[in-house]
């Protein structure tokens, strides 16, 4: 099981995650719930260490589910959940 922490200051237009153990991570994609595509976030330096961003120009749909990519891809569907909030941790099993 791997966890996700919902950066603090983080809203439906600026989401910003940190990924538990993510030293072997290169990348961070988001699914939005009503999407079927997956969008990148960018790596961004935030109190508690390296952390994953998405910037949109809409609020963003949850439940969101998170692609990690580095020596393996692994997906997580519907991790974050559509009652989310800042500061939380949420954890799933990954694909």
């Amino acid at each position: 099981m791997d966890c996700f922490f919902v950066e603090r200051g983080s809203t439906p237009k600026h989401f910003s995650v940190a990924v538990a153990d993510d030293l072997a991570i290169t990348q961070v994609d988001l699914m939005e719930h009503t999407s079927g595509s997956w969008t990148p976030m960018h790596e961004s330096d935030q109190s508690v260490g390296l952390s994953w961003t998405l910037d949109s120009n809409h609020p963003l749909v949850p439940p969101f589910s998170l692609r990690t990519s580095g020596l393996v891809t692994t997906t997580y569907r519907d991790v974050i959940p559509g009652n989310w909030a800042p500061g939380g941790l949420y954890c799933g099993t990954g694909r």
